[in-house]
């Protein structure tokens, strides 16, 4: 059999059996020379994009419009490829290449829009969604382009506005069923409120804060929320039930997404309610993890989660592999613990931290081992704003052009007082970050006090 049909059949043979890390070490150890075909590299970046692998896909993606440049919807793949990758130079460039008409195609537009995003250029990003919105007005993710940018430029009473039409993107659609009773908009006196957690697990930590908000101008509220969440909002006295299941939920005065919440309230970054006292772990979950992690009384204890959903399309921009956190590891005086759960959590088995994930069975568990640990360093995910809303110590590794709640520059932000932001400079740039951080753990740790070093240095001035 020929080596390039050999190596293809092998690798759509493991990405068949889900087998995802097999395949990508065979992609990186392969020879991709020895398969030449566009038909053939286009086809295994399809297989590895359906698994949300988009490093693997731009890899071959690029090969293959090489291989047939006169084919711009390979182009086009490639480009959406490179940009899900921070590689927005070589995307641009292939774009540039596309013929005139198709340059003016929504599509196209939206991954323009993208670059623009991922370079700070936000003005011009309004400008490229502003200009699909003209060809198509209800192009719903052109809408939430131009949300992110508005937020990103502190024009926060347009951005909601536009932020509403993450409600008719494709995959949100399904989310909510359509319901009887009148969408809440804020108004005092509501009898029954229905209040849906909505969106990612961050999200739901993040607005959280607005719960005694709603709870103020409701008599009511009943939250619809997923399990993992249920221990601790459910522990919320400004809930009075919940359910996890729609076939439960009752019918209610009004509903409204939990997402709605900054809107309605008409939130600023001057603003925005604090996030003290509102989630809590339950204190007989801290007290079995203080005794868990009692023999580690003389250093620091951090806490590592370094990846969100590897579902989502973004996840690769925003998660730094525990590869590039190993600075922090080997730290004397640090003792680190894994609070990653989900297939990444696979690489805590291979450097020197403690892995927790077994035991991270809901997010009440989560927040009990925050409560006990005197740092966490985390991506972009759930357990960022977990911690942040704990009021937890903590650094946030960011990617150069993060989501719009972290904002487009400084080391803090509004929504978390006590968290420290460590930035990176260029695209993929993970080292930059956590060099900060092991700086600032390094500080921490020739205070005399390092506990009280560490809040220090990671609580916004002032």
């Amino acid at each position: 059999m020929h080596a390039s049909t050999s190596l293809k059949q092998h690798l759509l043979s493991l990405l068949a059996g889900q087998q995802a890390d097999a395949a990508r070490q065979v992609l990186a150890d392969a020879d991709l020379d020895s398969i030449r075909t566009a038909e053939d590299l286009s086809l295994l970046a399809y297989q590895f994009r359906k698994i949300n692998d988009r490093a693997s896909a731009s890899r071959l993606s690029l090969r293959a419009t090489n291989a047939k440049p006169q084919d711009p919807e390979l182009a086009l793949l490639a480009a959406a490829d490179l940009v899900r990758t921070g590689q927005t130079e070589t995307a641009e460039t292939l774009i540039q290449k596309l013929p005139e008409p198709l340059k003016r195609n929504a599509g196209v537009l939206m991954l323009a829009s993208a670059i623009h995003y991922q370079r700070h250029q936000f003005d011009q990003c309004l400008e490229v969604t502003a200009e699909i919105l003209r060809q198509h007005p209800n192009y719903a993710a052109a809408h939430l382009e131009r949300a992110h940018a508005l937020l990103m430029l502190g024009r926060w009473q347009e951005g909601w506005q536009e932020y509403q039409w993450r409600f008719r993107l494709k995959a949100a659609r399904q989310s909510m069923p359509r319901f009887r009773m009148p969408l809440w908009q804020g108004q005092a006196d509501t009898p029954h409120l229905l209040l849906v957690a909505d969106q990612g697990y961050g999200d739901c930590f993040q607005f959280s804060r607005y719960l005694p908000l709603a709870a103020q101008r409701c008599q009511k509220i009943t939250l619809m929320r997923s399990e993992p969440l249920a221990r601790l909002f459910d522990a919320s006295p400004h809930i009075h039930q919940s359910f996890s299941s729609w076939d439960d939920t009752p019918l209610t005065s009004a509903y409204c997404a939990l997402s709605d919440l900054p809107a309605i309230f008409g939130t600023t970054p001057e603003t925005i309610p604090s996030c003290e006292g509102i989630l809590h772990a339950q204190p007989q979950d801290i007290r079995t993890w203080q005794t868990r992690l009692a023999s580690n009384e003389g250093g620091l204890r951090i806490g590592l989660a370094w990846s969100g959903r590897v579902e989502f399309e973004d996840n690769f921009l925003r998660a730094p592999q525990l590869e590039a956190l190993t600075p922090l590891l080997s730290l004397p005086g640090v003792t680190a613990y894994s609070l990653q759960v989900g297939a990444p959590a696979r690489q805590a088995r291979e450097h020197p931290l403690i892995d927790l994930s077994k035991d991270l069975d809901d997010f009440s568990t989560t927040a009990a081992v925050m409560e006990c640990l005197d740092l966490v360093v985390t991506a972009d995910t759930s357990v960022a704003h977990l911690a942040g809303t704990l009021g937890r110590p903590t650094c946030v590794l960011l990617a150069q052009a993060p989501d719009w709640r972290w904002g487009s520059s400084g080391s803090h932000c509004p929504w978390y007082p006590g968290m420290r932001l460590a930035r990176q400079p260029a695209s993929n740039d993970w080292h930059t970050p956590v060099e900060e951080i092991v700086a600032l753990l390094q500080s921490a740790l020739a205070a005399d006090a390092p506990r009280e070093a560490v809040q220090r240095l990671c609580a916004a001035p002032g």
